[in-house]
């Protein structure tokens, strides 16, 4: 991306345009690991907004690491999509009171009328303890159509499972939904959902280099 300058973009009185140039390179290096290369340059044109538009930039071209994180974050929200359309049809299971990570008994404390619930995941609602327990910022659409994050609780087996799903399965999974089979691979025999935890991590790692 460079700036270019052309006659029908004539110059503005008491506006100062910035001249950038960005080169980003993206190479796979492995299934879950991706390579990016970024050299730019950047001249306010004045000294006065110097301060103000250079860390803007930088947190722009930063951004691209948050990259991986948006498509995690995209796997769980249709994770749970596919799950609550399943709902409609089967209906909750019934969890027992243990944790389903590391089967500690969970309590329901009381202060007089009132008592607190143990979390549940949201995929398998199966109860999690505080330690077990893996919180995600999601994002939402409300009855008034703007878009709003709440912390969704989630057990590491049910993360570990909607991150194993392939990136171009989410949107044919997002064509066919509502009548998506949902996420019914995890449930085992016993009736209760997966709670066994993959070996094999699935961290991305970032190269960020050559920033100007």
């Amino acid at each position: 991306m460079h700036s270019v300058d052309i006659p029908q973009a004539h110059d503005l009185a008491e506006r100062v345009r910035a001249k950038l140039s960005v080169c980003s390179f993206f190479r796979q290096r492995s299934d879950d690991s991706v390579s990016v290369y970024v050299m730019s340059m950047m001249d306010p044109m004045s000294d006065k907004v110097r301060r103000l538009v250079v860390p803007c930039f930088i947190k722009t071209l930063l951004s691209t690491l948050k990259y991986a994180y948006c498509g995690e974050m995209k796997k769980l929200s249709q994770a749970l999509n596919d799950r609550y359309a399943e709902l409609k049809h089967v209906g909750p299971p019934n969890p027992d009171h243990n944790c389903i990570t590391c089967m500690k008994p969970m309590r329901v404390w009381r202060f007089g009328k009132l008592a607190t619930s143990p979390t549940t995941c949201k995929l398998c609602f199966g109860y999690v303890c505080n330690s077990c327990k893996i919180e995600k910022k999601l994002s939402f659409m409300n009855a008034d159509l703007k878009m709003t994050q709440r912390k969704v609780s989630f057990c590491s087996s049910c993360v570990s499972d909607a991150m194993g799903v392939s990136p171009s399965e989410i949107p044919k999974a997002s064509d066919c939904w509502p009548h998506a089979a949902g996420l019914s691979r995890l449930c085992n025999q016993s009736g209760m959902w997966s709670t066994v935890l993959d070996n094999e991590s699935s961290a991305v790692s970032h190269d960020f280099a050559n920033t100007r």
